[in-house]
Formats: C-alpha cells, structure tokens, sequence
C-alpha cells in the first residue's frame, strides 16, 4: 500500500479520482466504525488513509482509537493537550476537516476564497467544543492560506509543502 500523501507532508497532489472517492469512503468507514464496531478513530486525517493496490482506499493508524467514548487516549501526553475528550463528534469533526482541506485549501486551482472560510471554526472554538490537535493544526493551516492569499500582490492562492512555513 502507498500512502495517500507523503509522510513528510499531507499537502500532495489530489487527482479527480480521489477527489470523487474520498468523502464517500471516509462516510462509509466512520459509519462501520461507530454503528458496527463502536470503535471512536480519533485520528482521522489524510495522512492516515492509504491507496492499496487495486486503488482502493484504507484508513490506517488505529493506535489512539477508542471503543469507550469516556476513557482517555493510551498515550504520554496529557489529554489536555492532545484531545479535549473523545467522542463521537471529534471523528466527525476530524472528518469534515479532512474534506474541507481536499477541496478548499489543497486545491491547485484558481479559486476565490469565501469570506466566511473561517465560521465552521469559530462554531466548535466559541462553544468549547472538542477538537483534536488535527483540526488545530488545519485551522492554523486555512488561517495561514488566507492570511497569504490577502498579502500577495497577485492574489494567487499557494500552500507551502511543509508544515513550519504556514
């Protein structure tokens, strides 16, 4: 299997195709996961869905997965600092973070960024809702996007390869 991006960077190119695969996959895995398996993924992100031979998609990266919504991640950190609680929603938070970083922020296109770009953060950051480290690392992301968006003369949107220049 290869990774989906590589694993320096999760900014690869994205092709139509998985353009088109992808939320239905992502859909369908968390679905099985929490109905099926009651399994909370708590790590969902690009850099943790891999391409398998046949180009199916496959999400990897179980290590921090839950089945009991109330007990805290198997890790050294503290809770505090890498999940504000796991829940349910915190997948599917990762989940629309991930969609929206494929088809807004990763784009190669030309595209005119919406003024509001920025409220679905504001929503889960005004009412204390949980967020993982992953989505505070994707609102950095679009923070830093559209802060150069605004400051080039060009207005040509560009995304660096690496996560120290954002």
């Amino acid at each position: 299997m290869d990774l989906l991006y590589e694993l320096r960077s999760p900014l690869g190119p994205t092709t139509e195709r998985l353009k088109e695969m992808l939320p239905d996959f992502i859909q369908e895995t968390v679905e099985y996961l929490h109905q099926t398996a009651h399994i909370y993924h708590c790590d969902i992100r690009m850099g943790n869905i891999m391409v398998n031979g046949q180009g199916g998609l496959k999400l990897i990266d179980f290590d921090i997965a839950e089945i009991d919504v109330s007990a805290s991640p198997r890790t050294y950190f503290p809770t505090a600092q890498f999940f504000l609680g796991i829940c349910h929603r915190l997948d599917h938070l990762d989940v629309g973070m991930s969609v929206f970083l494929m088809f807004m922020v990763l784009s190669d296109k030309r595209e005119e960024i919406p003024a509001n770009a920025l409220d679905s953060f504001n929503f889960y950051i005004d009412n204390n809702l949980q967020r993982s480290a992953y989505f505070q690392h994707v609102q950095d992301t679009v923070q830093g996007k559209l802060r150069a968006h605004l400051e080039r003369p060009d207005a040509e949107l560009s995304m660096p390869y690496n996560y120290g220049e954002c």
